[in-house]
């Protein structure tokens, strides 16, 4: 079952993915030069290589894997990952409000970015088990009521952020089988009818972050705080940057989160409108070729795989770019590859894995067919 075949990989997207990673390494050392804690000092960036090292055995270990013993998983996996986001809330380690991790001492798992990967599997293999004469209406009510069961204990965290992820991932999925653009419309319209609902249930912080992404100025030193600072870091960075560790920003610990929400901004003042660019290449090159895949895969599991892990990764960029820049709130969303943490980086490697082991079985499909008492395969 296991078969890494070296010669039928993606190179391209694997030549991405690592400088992507070492982007991530050099920004990370950076911003952690003059930090005085063992947390955001040098033991973050070691801690990043150990990440990075255990991800890439992870990364080869699901590239030599048939994709397709996925989908027959797909139920087992929806009940674990579910149970792990439970028990998160009863046993997790908690931080300013917030309880979204397991602490295994310099391990912290997430659940929610476990439910991220599981949650594409299971939408794939429903998508692709979907019968032609169901409806398209059929199809998004169904796969819609399924997310609600990690979003809703995603909320409970609370983690506005990768509940927003979900919701991407089920508009990216829907894009994927064709579902008729009026339907899509009519539930993104339902979805921002209902926001004003969901008003009472957040927590006094999440609606001070609210108004202070319509209004930073409103609670400047407050809400409104993160959003201000990382806007002077990238404006502060022209178009060359003001160089590797020296962005004053960084430096003075103005810019909070300086290594893992808003390192985007560190990213642009100290690498200024170039480096930010190089890095927005990357980006896009990583999604093009997930896309390729997608189309080149075979079977309709493993394209919805695909799209699937596309959709992931472009949610995940689009808000965290979003909010360094105040187009989106401060939710605490990672940058792949780039913001400090070990869930984070094995998501992405993992994702990157599976799309790897699509394209090799897409190169090597193998139709069998019996013959009498023969058994003959077709490469």
């Amino acid at each position: 079952m296991f078969d890494l075949n070296l010669r039928k990989h993606d190179w391209v997207l694997f030549g991405v993915m690592i400088m992507l990673a070492v982007f991530g390494l050099v920004m990370i050392f950076s911003t952690t030069l003059n930090a005085q804690s063992a947390v955001e000092g040098r033991g973050a960036f070691r801690l990043q290589v150990m990440y990075l090292l255990l991800g890439l055995f992870l990364y080869f270990f699901l590239s030599g894997i048939n994709y397709r013993i996925l989908q027959p998983l797909a139920k087992p996996l929806f009940v674990l990952s579910t149970l792990l986001l439970f028990m998160v809330l009863l046993i997790g380690s908690q931080g300013k409000e917030v309880a979204r991790w397991f602490d295994f001492g310099i391990v912290h798992l997430q659940p929610a970015e476990i439910a991220k990967l599981t949650m594409v599997i299971v939408l794939s293999s429903v998508l692709a088990g979907r019968s032609r004469y169901a409806s398209s209406f059929h199809f998004m009510f169904d796969t819609l009521l399924i997310l609600l069961v990690p979003i809703g204990l995603i909320l409970i965290q609370p983690d506005l952020g990768t509940a927003m992820i979900f919701i991407a991932l089920w508009l990216g999925m829907m894009v994927g089988i064709g579902v008729d653009i009026r339907y899509l419309f009519y539930s993104i319209s339902s979805l921002l009818a209902m926001i004003p609902l969901a008003w009472p249930f957040l927590k006094d912080y999440q609606k001070q972050r609210l108004i202070s992404f319509i209004d930073p100025a409103s609670d400047p030193r407050g809400s409104g705080y993160n959003a201000i600072q990382a806007k002077i870091a990238v404006g502060a960075g022209g178009i060359l940057g003001v160089g590797l560790g020296q962005g004053t920003q960084s430096r003075f610990k103005f810019l909070p989160v300086r290594h893992t929400d808003f390192i985007f901004s560190v990213v642009a003042e100290e690498l200024g409108i170039i480096g930010a660019s190089i890095l927005l290449v990357l980006f896009a090159l990583l999604l093009l070729r997930i896309l390729r895949a997608a189309a080149a895969a075979q079977d309709n599991f493993g394209r919805y795989l695909s799209i699937g892990f596309f959709s992931v990764f472009l949610a995940q960029i689009f808000i965290n770019i979003g909010m360094n820049i105040s187009i989106m709130p401060v939710t605490g969303v990672p940058l792949p590859f780039i913001s400090y943490g070990g869930s984070s980086l094995w998501l992405s490697l993992a994702m990157l894995g599976f799309i790897q082991s699509i394209v090799s079985h897409t190169q090597s499909a193998e139709y069998t067919r019996d013959i009498g008492h023969m058994r003959l395969v077709i490469h």
